[in-house]
């Protein structure tokens, strides 16, 4: 790649997210990559081949604006920090545990 040429898909990359906000939500994410659908891109992320670094941000998954944008640039996977799930507050649900009457 010539270096207008790097500057062209630089400039490409800037214009196709500038109206995006600073946390990209799976949501909007999926059309950057170009993925079919939202259940797509929670697919390649759960096998570890979506390649720009996900994080759990509020309780739902994102990535930066900048990690995509940098992974649109070079196009290397980017390390994947491990995500833990949260701790259920209340493993038996709303109501408690269920009740069982004994004889």
């Amino acid at each position: 790649m010539s270096e207008n040429q790097s500057v062209e898909a630089h400039q490409f990359i800037r214009d196709e997210l500038a109206d995006l906000p600073s946390i990209v939500y799976f949501p909007i994410l999926f059309k950057h990559l170009g993925l079919k659908s939202v259940d797509a891109a929670y697919r390649r992320f759960e096998r570890g081949t979506l390649g720009v670094c996900v994080r759990d941000i509020g309780g739902r998954l994102a990535v930066l604006k900048v990690d995509l944008a940098t992974f649109l640039t070079n196009g290397e996977p980017q390390e994947q920090p491990r995500l833990s799930k949260k701790k259920i507050k209340n493993p038996n649900g709303r109501k408690g545990k269920a009740w069982v009457a004994s004889c």
